[in-house]
């Protein structure tokens, strides 16, 4: 996956404010594209994430392009309120913020460029708060039923 290239891609987004569909959270203050339609995108994502470890065939049901500035961050929550997300992935498109780790009761995951980290939806999780800068991410939320499969 050429991070550099969804990085610039996300920040040419970012300050042109040509987000697509964006969806906003008010409370949290981080920014996501609801679905990616770019094959490109998709692509490489899937390729970064092919190396998951599940017992079924998985395919992307949702991939967002979320940008994080400074002061946002994200609740604990689970990624199955919809059932058919069994799985999801955090891959990490830059890492020059401070703040913004991805947290489970029992780790916490530091961001890393070009990091992938991939859990099981019902594991229990949150994003603490971005202190400075902006953080970008891509969240990949995977599904093995065939009528939800994003592609």
């Amino acid at each position: 996956m050429d991070i550099e290239i969804v990085t610039d891609y996300m920040k040419s987004l970012h300050f042109n404010n040509n987000w697509t569909s964006p969806i906003e959270s008010q409370k949290h203050k981080y920014k996501e594209l609801a679905e990616v339609g770019d094959p490109d995108i998709y692509n490489m994502v899937r390729t970064a994430v092919l190396g998951i470890d599940v017992d079924e065939e998985l395919s992307p049901n949702a991939i967002q392009l979320t940008m994080w500035p400074t002061g946002s961050k994200q609740d604990p929550h689970v990624d199955t309120v919809f059932a058919w997300r069994t799985y999801a992935s955090i891959i990490y498109l830059n890492d020059d913020y401070i703040g913004g780790n991805t947290c489970f009761k029992d780790d916490i995951i530091l961001p890393q460029k070009g990091k992938v980290v991939s859990f099981d939806g019902s594991k229990e999780h949150w994003v603490s708060e971005v202190e400075i800068g902006t953080r970008y991410t891509i969240a990949v939320f995977w599904t093995p039923h065939d009528e939800w499969k994003f592609y």
